[in-house]
């Protein structure tokens, strides 16, 4: 029998306006991108919760989790800001999820850690790992202090690092190294000789040389005994640095690699020791490449950017006179990085400012962040990365384009201005709710931030409504031409 060219004519009708209604549907309620490689990305948008003011000017912000309190997947976290000179402090709000939605409390609910009289310019906070020292409490900071002056110099003072027994009514700082006229901004907690103590490495800067040391962990009460990493008249350039555990063509093994970003020297450099045990001790087995030669360094990170199960260098240079700034990635060679291959660059974003000294730098410090997602099937989304611009003002966010590992192109966005100058910022699912929380420190104040799926896209259209509104309409199709027949 010929089809009936009526139902022919309803029939393609209602699939038309099926596709209709259902692009509308995901155009208008979903707010979904479909990115290059075919993967579909919600959107994400910025907004500004409050602003606290204080009666400190905040240069830098923490958010740590107390481990008394927290587990894997449910931290209870503390907001840790400090100031520097000419006023001094370490300041903590501690159960900061169930304070964060009443903000009028926290000048009442802040805790004074330490001031000048105990730890004179504080640049970093961290937990110091269990086990550590013989009777370790249960809740201890290590603090790592010294005045930061412009071309990654220190001044006069005396800087150290120190460790803070949390878990008591009344802290009292215990320094295992404490110098004048040096400065510290990082530490790492490893056995470096293989004693069965955990041993301090760390960069001890001053004004005319920035220096990798490993601090050995006494076996009785006494000091802490220093030892070199990079050379007697090496100047490392700054002292910002992290470890990376990667494997190595000479032993083997999985191999402790420190590498280190240099701000006055313009240069990556990686140091280690060729020995299967990691012992540090072996002096004449230290080895050390340089990585890259893009500019001045600030701040470092080690974290999986494109989620192919490697570890990547993410790292930002600042503008001066003649260079842009950046935000950069850097790939371990698949060679090996001790047998002298490429370390593969990635240029993630750019500024167009050229700084003319440097007293004004952009951008500042780049922190990598994860964001829930709800979108069908993707059960693992490239971290997004937080960019503090410093001397412009602005704090930026840089969100992956595409889910491939082999693209690495950026959308940067503007989620911050000011005409002051930008600390340096945190950022925490604080609330447990899959949504970050951003903190900026500027000018006497904290600007606390949500990052969030946008307006459109918390109305919870199902991404796969096609097939729903094809069974409907089919329906009706049915009941339209066989009740005509």
């Amino acid at each position: 029998m010929a089809p009936n060219p009526k139902r022919v004519n309803i029939g393609l009708l209602l699939s038309m306006l099926t596709i209709f209604i259902a692009a509308t549907v995901e155009l208008v309620f979903c707010q979904n991108v479909v990115t290059n490689d075919g993967l579909v990305s919600e959107k994400y948008e910025a907004r500004r919760m409050y602003t606290i003011t204080l009666s400190i000017d905040p240069s830098i912000i923490q958010i740590i989790a107390d481990p008394r309190f927290s587990s894997e997947y449910y931290p209870m976290y503390e907001m840790v800001y400090m100031s520097k000179k000419p006023r001094s402090e370490i300041r903590r709000i501690s159960e900061l999820m169930n304070k964060l939605t009443v903000p009028e409390i926290w000048q009442s609910q802040t805790d004074i850690v330490a001031d000048q009289t105990t730890v004179a310019n504080p640049n970093k906070v961290g937990i110091l790992p269990e086990g550590t020292v013989e009777k370790q409490p249960a809740y201890v900071w290590w603090v790592a202090s010294g005045f930061y002056e412009a071309k990654s110099a220190f001044s006069s003072n005396v800087g150290g690092i120190f460790l803070i027994n949390l878990a008591t009514d009344k802290w009292r700082p215990i320094p295992i190294v404490n110098r004048t006229g040096k400065g510290f901004s990082h530490t790492e907690w490893i056995d470096m000789d293989i004693d069965g103590y955990v041993d301090c490495v760390t960069i001890e800067g001053s004004n005319s040389m920035n220096s990798l040391i490993w601090l050995q962990q006494p076996a009785s009460q006494s000091r802490w005994i220093q030892h070199r990493i990079s050379g007697l008249q090496e100047d490392v350039g700054g002292t910002e640095f992290r470890v990376m555990k990667l494997p190595s063509s000479e032993t083997g093994t999985v191999t402790n690699v420190f590498i280190v970003a240099g701000r006055t020297t313009g240069k990556l450099t990686a140091y280690w020791v060729e020995d299967m045990n990691n012992d540090w001790s072996r002096e004449r087995k230290k080895k050390s490449i340089v990585i890259a030669t893009d500019g001045s360094y600030v701040g470092i990170e080690i974290v999986d950017l494109n989620m192919d199960g490697r570890p990547e260098i993410l790292t930002s240079t600042s503008a001066t006179a003649g260079k842009r700034g950046m935000v950069l990635a850097y790939e371990y060679p698949r060679d090996g990085f001790d047998k002298g291959g490429k370390w593969r660059k990635h240029i993630l974003s750019q500024w167009q400012m050229a700084a003319t000294s440097y007293t004004t730098t952009s951008p500042g410090p780049a922190f990598s962040f994860r964001i829930q997602s709800a979108v069908e099937g993707r059960t693992q989304a490239k971290p997004h990365i937080l960019v503090s611009g410093q001397d412009d003002g602005k704090v930026y966010i840089l969100s992956p384009e595409t889910g491939s590992p082999y693209i690495w192109d950026y959308k940067r966005e503007v989620i911050w201005s000011s005409d002051k100058r930008i600390g340096t910022p945190a950022i925490a699912d604080v609330d447990g709710n899959g949504e970050v929380e951003i903190f900026i420190p500027s000018d006497f104040s904290i600007n606390v931030m949500k990052y969030m799926k946008s307006s459109a896209s918390r109305k919870t259209a199902p991404v796969h409504i096609m097939p729903v509104l094809a069974a409907i309409v089919n329906a009706i199709f049915n009941i339209i031409t066989f009740g005509r027949s």
